[in-house]
């Protein structure tokens, strides 16, 4: 959502948005991504892919050991369509989440995320998101530290961001991005000390 403001003053970029509300890998037959990625590539060309997505699987998922390799294996196929391109493409984690049984799902998906990205080092990167929105203990929270100054990241629901969780998550990318783009080396970001909104 705010990809676009968070790249102004870096970089001159054009953003096509394909965020589907609702989606996942786990219900092709709903939406299947690997066929609307494949559909895309056809006709367009893209320097980087930013990859979002797994909470609504990981929210209707049990989290076992069986669903998580189940995962990682979909996760796999879906970057095998962007390495055959040769596409730089980063993966973003998804952050902690209020219900704490939700939020161990999370950490599975996570676990799966990673896993599958850190296979194709030459193009993928992954972002881990959970950390920099935890708190000092690992745990969800709404408050942020971004500068020195407490920020509320977290929309009501315990699960989506604000507009400024939004726009410091897109920050983070961005720096992921730039850096990714004019290195060979595939590096995990964020770190602590990036810089936050301004």
């Amino acid at each position: 959502m705010f990809l676009g403001s968070a790249f102004e003053g870096v970089c001159a970029v054009r953003v096509k948005p394909m965020g589907k509300v609702s989606t996942g890998l786990d219900s092709p037959a709903f939406y299947d991504w690997q066929r609307v990625l494949k559909n895309v590539l056809q006709s367009e060309r893209f320097d980087l892919v930013i990859i979002m997505m797994g909470a609504n699987d990981a929210n209707n998922s049990t989290g076992s050991p069986d669903w998580r390799w189940s995962y990682e294996s979909k996760f796999i196929d879906l970057l095998k369509i962007l390495v055959k391109k040769h596409i730089t493409t980063l993966v973003v984690g998804l952050p902690p989440m209020r219900d704490p049984r939700f939020c161990e799902r999370v950490k599975v998906a996570n676990d799966a995320i990673r896993d599958a990205s850190t296979l194709f080092p030459e193009t993928c990167v992954y972002i881990d998101s959970f950390e920099r929105f935890a708190d000092a203990y690992g745990n969800y929270t709404e408050m942020i530290d971004v500068n020195g100054e407490l920020k509320k990241a977290r929309a009501g629901d315990g699960v989506h961001f604000t507009g400024t969780g939004y726009l410091l998550l897109s920050k983070i990318v961005v720096y992921a991005a730039i850096h990714s783009l004019s290195s060979s080396q595939s590096t995990e970001y964020p770190r602590r000390n990036l810089e936050g909104l301004n």
